[in-house]
């Protein structure tokens, strides 16, 4: 709740209780009146100077501000909010990016900006942000900080130095006037749906090695070569493709879903044997595990 709206609110429980209905002159009389009617409602409880720890700031606990004031001679807590996702953890009073190795907050926070869909779990990189990451899970989005200096590698899963590894810090390109598909450029399995007045939305497609077609992102998951090898199928436990390198003398035509049109071919779909199934780790078909 914001300052004026919090007056408003208070200054019309004060009328409520002032004796005799008489009008309120003084701006002192005003939130005197206010806090002896908030302390007597439910604006205040009987543990608010327990909570507010005699500070006009104080944490509610790891990821949460109290904001209190000191009038009518106790503490009123005015409001608990949560720390923003840049600053995710309370300490002193205060919201940090981060906290001392400890063991007082042992559970990341739960972000309300970032949207986690059913069935997709996993890691995300932030829209906007190459120094934070989300973990979606059951439908809660977790929120991480990398310390200063890193930024989230989406292909390691972890924060790395970001002298060394420049090309992983990407932020989505959305224009705010324009609804838009964006492929993540260190992962195009990865993908934001930009949408105006609402910013990018982030998911990907379940599969490795595949990706949408942001032309026509309304079409499943196609497989993509990004590089020399094997990609399992999403659907076909047999299935798989290669990604094959290109002769430089290679005279067919050019790929058009790989990341080096003229030096990777476009994925060619094989099969494994006979119960057989493809092992996405291994790059090869493997036999069916015998009990």
């Amino acid at each position: 709740m914001q300052t004026t709206g919090l007056l408003a609110v208070l200054l019309v429980a004060a009328q409520a209780h002032h004796p005799d209905g008489a009008l309120i002159s003084t701006p002192a009389e005003l939130l005197g009146m206010a806090v002896s009617a908030a302390l007597s409602g439910p604006f205040a409880t009987d543990d608010d100077a327990v909570v507010c720890q005699k500070s006009t700031l104080s944490c509610a606990n790891c990821t949460h501000l109290n904001q209190c004031v000191y009038l009518g001679g106790r503490w009123t807590r005015v409001r608990t909010s949560p720390c923003e996702d840049t600053r995710p953890f309370c300490l002193d009073g205060a919201c940090v990016r981060e906290l001392d190795d400890d063991g007082r907050c042992g559970s990341p926070t739960v972000s309300d900006r970032f949207q986690c869909y059913d069935g997709f779990d996993g890691y995300y990189p932030s829209p906007d942000d190459c120094a934070t990451y989300y973990v979606c899970s059951d439908g809660l989005a977790y929120v991480y900080n990398c310390p200063p200096g890193l930024i989230y590698s989406h292909r390691r899963a972890a924060c790395v130095l970001q002298d060394k590894h420049p090309d992983d810090c990407y932020v989505f390109p959305c224009d705010p006037d324009k609804l838009s598909y964006q492929l993540y450029r260190p992962d195009p399995s990865v993908y934001a749906a930009c949408v105006p007045g609402s910013g990018a939305h982030v998911s990907r497609c379940l599969a490795d090695g595949h990706r949408i077609d942001p032309d026509d992102p309304h079409g499943v998951c196609l497989p993509f070569c990004a590089g020399q090898g094997r990609i399992a199928d999403g659907a076909d436990p047999r299935k798989y493709y290669d990604c094959n390198e290109v002769p430089p003398d290679a005279t067919e035509p050019a790929c058009t879903r790989c990341s080096q049109p003229g030096a990777l071919s476009d994925p060619v779909p094989h099969y494994c044997p006979p119960k057989w199934v493809f092992n996405g780790l291994l790059g090869r078909c493997v036999a069916p595990t015998r009990p």
